[in-house]
This record gives structure tokens, sequence and C-alpha cells, in this order.
């Protein structure tokens, strides 16, 4: 298995993510001894059930001519078809990732089932129910293709559904969209024939100001140019079969901890300050080579680079970050950027300059606390820094351009262990 940025994948499934699922994630259930059918094992069935209707249709175009002339024989046949009777127990460590959203365009009942017993987690139908507000305990689901424990919803196939969804109701895509911004996604159970509805989905998701997005690939049926083409859709891969992918998630535990009295005000020379308070500038003056502001790195029109995914990752790991390179070459926008979006339980400081006094001030302040330091240009700054690396609760990210000097330090902190 071979998970991109495991680090930060990790993080979130511990803290909260979405799942998104399609036909590939229902693979290890069964109905009445049988595997539930796939795209064309599913058109092969609904023709031998139906042996009249053309065999040289798809299965969207079968499903729209039977909805048509034998509505209620194909809906009877799938709710009996997808009505999941045994599933393999490693669905069940899904209970070890904190979902906080599933959308499906799969019909069965796969997800309610497993829910079904837990007491940890139940499932909200928002459909019934709408959605959850503040309950730590639900899972709010959006059936996108009907479901047979509704029996009133339409069971829908076939890949521009979503598509027409968002057209026929703008208004429920644009909640959807912004439920889905709120926490990663990861797609699970799709693949190259699903390219218009994950399109559709990825275009929404890959937006400057939302999370990020993994897709799980089976490493035995990739096809060509296929990774490039998720890539180039803003997705993470996982290759993984969902068996191997339920498996690993065993291996988790969910991390509630939560640092709730943290004093807002503490040492606010270093804070970062919050977009709203920032004063704005013309994006401009950064492209044309002034040293970068707050007003820049909360601004849309500068971006991430891939550097902003390895460096979060290696935070995610636990690993200190050294971010070294010639002059101008977005060193201390990367930092300003981490500093400004990285999401964690403790403080976060902004550091161009600190003296020694003040750095034993922090140490004595925050003895138990987690704090990341961001530090731009440590050189006028390393017997402070000494004095910092006292505290096996801090971590840093550096920005220096003459890692040779670093390196060759003598102070202690400078010889910390440092992801490049």
């Amino acid at each position: 298995m071979e998970i991109e940025l495991k680090n930060t994948l990790e993080k979130h499934l511990k803290s909260g993510v979405n799942l998104f699922t399609g036909a590939g994630f229902s693979t290890y259930a069964e109905s009445q001894g049988l595997n539930l059918p796939v795209g064309d094992a599913l058109k092969n069935e609904i023709i031998a059930k139906f042996p009249s209707i053309p065999r040289t249709l798809g299965l969207p175009q079968l499903c729209t001519l039977l909805s048509a002339t034998k509505k209620n024989e194909l809906n009877d046949f799938l709710r009996k078809r997808f009505c999941v009777t045994k599933y393999d127990i490693c669905y069940n460590n899904l209970m070890n990732v904190e979902i906080k959203n599933i959308f499906t365009t799969n019909i069965d009942n796969l997800i309610q089932n497993i829910f079904k017993d837990s007491r940890k987690k139940y499932i909200n139908d928002v459909n019934f129910n709408g959605a959850s507000i503040a309950e730590r305990n639900a899972i709010d689901l959006y059936y996108l293709h009907g479901s047979i424990s509704d029996t009133s919803s339409d069971l829908i196939f076939g890949d521009l559904d979503i598509a027409s969804a968002i057209s026929r109701e703008p208004t429920r895509w644009t909640y959807l969209r912004k439920v889905m911004s709120t926490y990663p996604t990861i797609f699970w159970g799709y693949s190259l024939k699903d390219a218009g509805t994950l399109q559709t989905l990825a275009q929404a998701l890959n937006d400057h100001t939302l999370n990020q997005a993994w897709i799980i690939v089976h490493p035995e049926y990739i096809e060509e140019g296929e990774i490039d083409y998720y890539k180039s859709l803003g997705l993470k891969i996982i290759k993984a079969d969902t068996k191997e992918f339920l498996i690993y998630l065993n291996s988790l535990h969910s991390e509630n901890y939560e640092i709730t009295n943290l004093e807002k005000n503490i040492f606010p020379e270093y804070s970062i300050p919050p977009n709203a308070s920032v004063n704005h500038r013309a994006i401009q003056d950064f492209y044309q080579g002034a040293t970068p502001t707050w007003s820049d790195i909360y601004s849309h029109l500068v971006i991430r680079t891939r550097y902003f995914d390895i460096l979060t990752n290696s935070l995610d790991g636990g690993k200190n970050v050294l971010i070294t390179g010639g002059a101008a070459t977005g060193k201390s926008t990367l930092l300003m950027q981490a500093a400004s979006l990285y999401q964690f339980n403790g403080y976060k400081f902004y550091i161009k300059d600190i003296s020694k006094e003040k750095a034993t001030a922090i140490v004595n302040a925050l003895p138990n606390t987690p704090v990341i330091f961001f530090i731009d240009d440590c050189q006028s700054s390393l017997e402070a820094l000494n004095i910092l690396s006292s505290n096996k609760n801090f971590r840093y990210v550096i920005a220096e351009r003459d890692y040779a000097y670093l390196s060759s330090s003598n102070h202690a902190f400078s010889q910390k262990k440092l992801n490049l």
C-alpha cells in the first residue's frame, strides 16, 4: 500500500474526514450470498432478469429504458439485490476513523449496517432528518443516487447524474459543497469509468480555500494515465485495495484530546494575525519583489506550491522542518503560509528575531504546552533558540538561506533533527 502525504492523511483520519463512496467501496459486502454487483456484472444481471431489453445498451441506458417501461419491477429487483445481508468484518475498522460526513453514489445499505450497533457513532440520514448540528456522535449520510433504505427515493445509475443534479438544484449543491469543504475528503470506490462524477466533484474541491482530497486506487487495475488524471484534479493518491485499506485503519485510534484553555493574548508580538485584522495591499507589490506580508499570504492570488504539502506532512509526522534556498526563492512565503494555515492543537508563534530573555519567558510560561515556532532567518536568534530547545513540547519550522552556517553551529538547537 502506498499513501501520498501519509502523515497528513493520518492526522485527518483521527481528527475528521468526509468519505465519498462509489461502487468499489462495497466490494466486500454480500446480498443473499452473492457479492454486490458492480458495472458490467450488474448490467448482465439486469439483462438476465429482463431478457427482452436490448443487450447493446449501457447500464445507464438500460436503467432509463426500464424506468420508463417497467419501473416497479426494476425497483423491486434493485432493492432486493442491494440489500446487504453480510459484510466483511474489516468494515468495522471504520469505527477507528473520525468520520464527519459520508456522501455516496451507492444505493445499498452497507453504511447503515456497519454502524447500526455502534456505541460511538450513529448514522444520521440527512434526507429524512436534516443535517445534525453540534452532534459529535452523528455521521451525516448524503445519498446522491437514492437508497434502498428510502422507499420514496429514485434509484439512479449514470455518470452524468450528479452534474445534472447540480443544474437542477443549485442551492442544494452549494450547501453540499460547503459541507464537503469543511473536512478533507477521501474518494473511495471510483475509477476512470466514473470520470464525469469525479471531475464534477473534484473541481468543486480543488479550490484555494478548500481542504485536501485523496482517492483510493486499486494497485492492480490502474489504467495508463489514470494517476496523472487524478492528480490533475488535485487529488492525492492512495494505492490500495478496499480490504487492504480497511485493515490499515485498524492501526488508527482517534485523538479526541483538545487543549481548550489556551490564553489568546499570550506573547501577542509573535502571534499570527487573523485575516480580518490584516491591512491589505495590492498583490502587485508581492509579484514585483516586495517582502511578503500577511496580506499576501491570505490572498487567493498567491498559490500554495507542492512544498506546502511536503512541509505540513512533515509536521504531521512530528518532525522539525528546515526551509532552505537562495534569495527570493519563496522561503518566507512558504513559512508564513504554513504559520497561518497549518492546523495545530497548541500555540503557533512567528518569529523574526527573539532575545534570550524572551525565550526564557516563553519556556517558563508554557512548560507543558505544545508550541510550533515558525522562524525566519534564525542566525540572529540562535542563542535564544538554544534556550527554547530545552522544552520537548516545542517544535520548529525554520527558513534559513545559509544552511552551511546553521549545520556547522555548535548550538544545541542546531543539532536537532531537521527535515529539509
